[in-house]
């Protein structure tokens, strides 16, 4: 099985269902080497889950950011945002039915306060941005034009909050025009840093 594969390579995994996460624990997949994303988690699974330990958590909500910080207890938490180019709405977490804005736009007052906001809370550890590249409307056609995006970004919060993020995570993949964004992203992320003289990050591809 695949994930007995991934268990026994000790490799990191995203999770972004419950489904997922059940495999995941009935595998013997280390928390620690989980990836969580809490768009695809009812709040009593999200709740669940903060309380296993995962390596990272990424967030696309203030809500989500507050029933974090609700459950983290007095563990720090290593926390991933997700921005994209628009702010589509949606679900802050499954489940819910009231709809609010999902996803924080690169460059808005909304980043800009959830940023601060994880600043703010001391068991909250900011590490990265994600973005999902694909064919929905709020996606990103090209890896390479999002990584561009991010690690702008980044230099941003670096420069207002002082603080160095690590991490740059890739979703989607899917549906994706071909073209040489194979050739171009192992480059893509030290050509921008080169760039804006910011350190050269860590870059995760996610590819279903």
């Amino acid at each position: 099985m695949l994930a007995k594969w991934v268990r026994d390579e000790r490799l990191t995994v995203d999770v972004r269902s419950g489904d997922e996460l059940e495999l995941a624990i009935a595998v013997g997949i280390h928390p620690g080497r989980m990836t969580l994303h809490a768009d695809g988690l009812h709040e009593s699974e999200l709740r669940a889950a903060i309380a296993l330990g995962p390596g990272r958590i990424v967030v696309s909500s203030m809500g989500q950011l507050h029933v974090l910080a609700a459950a983290l207890g007095r563990r720090t938490q290593g926390v991933v945002v997700r921005v994209t180019d628009v702010n589509p709405a949606a679900p802050a977490v499954a489940g819910e039915e009231d709809t609010v804005a999902r996803n924080f736009r690169f460059d808005s007052v909304e980043l800009a306060t959830a940023i601060s906001w994880i600043s703010a809370v001391v068991r909250l550890n900011l590490v990265g941005l994600h973005c999902d590249v694909g064919s929905n409307d709020h996606d990103f056609v090209s890896y390479p034009a999002a990584i561009g995006h991010m690690i702008t970004e980044m230099a941003r919060i670096r420069r207002h909050h002082g603080v160095v993020l690590n991490r740059v995570g890739l979703g989607g993949g899917r549906a994706v025009p071909s073209g040489d964004w194979s050739v171009e992203l192992p480059a893509s992320p030290r050509r921008s840093t080169n760039r804006l003289t910011t350190p050269a990050p860590h870059c995760v591809t996610h590819v279903r």
